[in-house]
């Protein structure tokens, strides 16, 4: 390898020429910072990006503007921005990793491993069934499993879709409030009754305004959905279904109301909080 050819001086260019590729830099980059950060309103992953151009931008204006630096071999000056930019990545890996993390676990709407793949013609593909801790509910084949109707506007529906079980379900809180929707497991969180959720591909979990886990729901494939929940009616009537804390039984329901929430019988929580540091992180 010749290293001379990396490092020789071209002839230093006249100043004029040097004005210009320093306007036409700067200029440049104003645009770009100006467009990426005072007009679009960027995702994360975005605006990182959006900040790397301008970090390469940076040091080209550096390079084209500092002699001897602008009399570097373009190979030289392409290899040096390489490594910066590199540097730059890993110095701010931790931060945009944080903030993507967040930004995902704000979302107000996902969806469950299998979401929108229903069968439609009308044969049997499995046997539903729902989990409630240790205790497993097995449905009659090709019919729709709903557990406990408990109200008219609020119950349980099992389903067999052509990747998995499929969870519908609607979940109010105490004052009857919509807390959160799973239709065919694409679920959706109303923030103002949910102070949080946590969630992976293939589990769902809801916490209320009082921080109440209010619905626990994962897939256990082929047919299973193991569920945990509050359901409640407009009129301040309810019904928990939790795990029991005694490993001789399984899942048992409590009857609760706005004046006895039988908070001995709280259901755990499975994953980690607050979300934004912990998304999908269950607990050990």
């Amino acid at each position: 390898m010749n290293l001379k050819s990396w490092v020789s001086l071209s002839k230093r260019e006249s100043s004029t020429k040097q004005k210009t590729n320093k306007e036409a830099a700067v200029f440049f980059s104003s645009i770009v910072l100006a467009v990426l950060f005072g007009v679009l309103p960027l995702p994360v992953i975005w605006k990182w990006a959006g900040w790397l151009l301008s970090f390469s931008l940076i040091i080209y204006i550096i390079q084209t503007v500092t002699d001897p630096l602008n009399r570097l071999p373009s190979k030289t000056r392409w290899l040096c921005t390489i490594l910066l930019c590199l540097i730059f990545i890993v110095a701010v890996r931790n931060p945009f990793l944080h903030q993507l993390r967040a930004e995902r676990a704000s979302v107000e709407e996902g969806d469950l491993f299998g979401a929108g793949n229903v069968f439609t013609d009308g044969q049997t593909h499995g046997v539903p069934m729902v989990k409630i801790g240790r205790t497993t509910f097995v449905f009659a084949p090709n019919v729709p499993a709903t557990v406990f109707p408990l109200f008219h506007d609020s119950g349980v529906k099992i389903e067999i879709g052509k990747s998995g079980p499929l969870l519908s379900t609607v979940i109010r809180d105490r004052n009857g409030n919509l807390v959160a929707e799973v239709n065919q497991n694409h679920w959706r969180i109303y923030t103002q009754y949910s102070i949080d959720k946590n969630f992976t591909e293939k589990a769902i979990e809801i916490k209320d305004s009082a921080g109440h886990v209010v619905l626990q729901a994962q897939i256990l494939l082929p047919y299973t959905i193991q569920l945990q929940g509050e359901w409640w009616d407009t009129q301040g009537r309810g019904i928990r279904m939790v795990n029991s804390a005694d490993p001789r039984y399984g899942g048992f329901v409590v009857p609760i109301g706005r004046e006895n929430q039988h908070t001995d019988t709280l259901i755990e929580p499975m994953f980690q909080y607050p979300s934004k540091d912990h998304l999908g992180e269950l607990k050990q």
